[in-house]
């Protein structure tokens, strides 16, 4: 399985901080965590994706490279103004190339 055609996107990997707010408790901030090159692929409603028996339904398919930080579910991908939270991230084959993340638009 390789990285399908299409126009290559650039978008940011953010995850959740804790950052202290003074007064004894905190606040989640989203920090960039890295910069990743991709493909955004729209994905049908009426697909299902299966992964150990639990299924997965996303809007969006992103195909990247890997990159130093390793996406996890918590995390957002940002597209220019557009942001996608992440449902699951797929490593096929235990591949260390690349990977792919299942998405959802948050409006």
């Amino acid at each position: 399985m390789l990285i399908p055609p299409g126009p290559r996107v650039s978008a940011v990997l953010k995850n959740i901080s804790r950052v202290s707010d003074g007064i004894g408790g905190y606040v989640d901030t989203w920090v960039v965590a890295d910069t990743v090159k991709g493909v955004l692929v729209v994905v049908s409603g009426n697909e299902r994706l299966q992964y150990n028996k639990e299924t997965v339904t996303g809007d969006y398919l992103f195909y990247a490279r890997k990159v130093t930080y390793t996406p996890k579910e918590a995390d957002e991908l940002v597209y220019g103004t557009r942001r996608f939270r992440i449902l699951f991230v797929n490593s096929p084959f235990m591949n260390t190339k690349f990977f792919i993340l299942e998405l959802v638009e948050v409006k």
